[in-house]
Parts: structure tokens; sequence; C-alpha cells
């Protein structure tokens, strides 16, 4: 459980899941886990619409790539780094559209659906939008870098049976 080192080159997308971390590091899947779960890393999300303790883990890529740049940042700054600001550029609304979204944390179409309510998505439609407070609040209920902080017990605010936050462990 020592310092985690790239054996591949570095991750390009923002967010990748558990198995291009196990690729990148040479770690197993079932190690990457076990980091997660004693706080090894701390920029991790689960992002799984599945019920029970099902796991569908998002990490941060600037922390697989370079965890010394992003130790000491705060929840906030990630999700600023993270999720685009366009309320200053004309003719924009501060927000992602559903598949720039989908895109960002690498999900299904299927997961993405599952999550409609959570992420306050009312319309039908091609084309959906997902205001930039409804992204930062699924960003701050659903991640997991809490977790070497296991005293900072959190109830979340936002509650369905597929939800399971920080509770797997």
């Amino acid at each position: 459980m020592g310092h985690l080192h790239l054996v591949a080159g570095p991750v390009k997308s923002a967010f990748c899941g558990a198995e291009t971390v196990s690729c990148v590091t040479g770690l197993s899947i079932d190690h990457v886990y076990e980091m997660v779960e004693h706080g090894r890393f701390l920029w991790v999300w689960n992002v799984s619409a599945g019920t029970g303790a099902r796991r569908e883990l998002r990490f941060w890529s600037r922390e697989i790539n370079d965890p010394a740049s992003v130790a000491k940042l705060k929840l906030d700054a990630v999700i600023n780094a993270a999720v685009p600001f366009r309320a200053h550029v004309s003719g924009q609304c501060d927000g992602l559209r559903n598949w720039e979204f989908r895109h960002l944390l690498r999900l299904s179409k299927p997961s993405l659906t599952a999550l409609r309510q959570e992420l306050g998505i009312s319309e039908t439609g091609r084309d959906l939008f997902i205001s930039r407070a409804g992204i930062e609040q699924f960003f701050r209920r659903r991640w997991m870098g809490g977790l070497k902080n296991a005293k900072r017990k959190q109830t979340p605010d936002y509650k369905t049976p597929n939800y399971v936050p920080r509770t797997w462990y």
C-alpha cells in the first residue's frame, strides 16, 4: 500500500474507472479498491446507478497522473477544475448537456437515465441540460474521498434505493 507509480502513460480523460487505474498503475483491481477504502485515493466518486453495494468508481485523472499536485485541494476546487464554467460565454448556460456529462464521467445511457432524478433532469428529449448546481450537488453526494476521514460522517440529503454512499466499505 505504498505510493502510486505509473507503469503506463498518463490518463488523458478527465475521469477514469478502476480498470484504467489498474492498467496504468500495474495494481490489481482488488488492490485499487482496497486503496480507495484506506483513503489512498482522495478524488474518487461512486457513480453507480445500481442497487445495493454495487460500486462504479470514477477517479479524477489528475490524481492518478500526479497525486502530489492535487493532495491539498478542496472538493470545491476539484469540482471547479473538472466541470467547465460556461456562464461567462455569451449565449451559454452554466451546466452540461446530458451527453457531455455522460462523456465526462464515462457513463452509459442507461446509467444516466437511472440518475435523472438525482441530477434534477425533468424534461424529455435528446439534448437535455443539467445545471451546474445539479452537477455540483451530484459530485458532493457521490464523493468517496472522505473515507480516510471516516469520523467525518455525513448523512446525504438525497435518498434513493439505488444510491449507497460510503456504506459499502
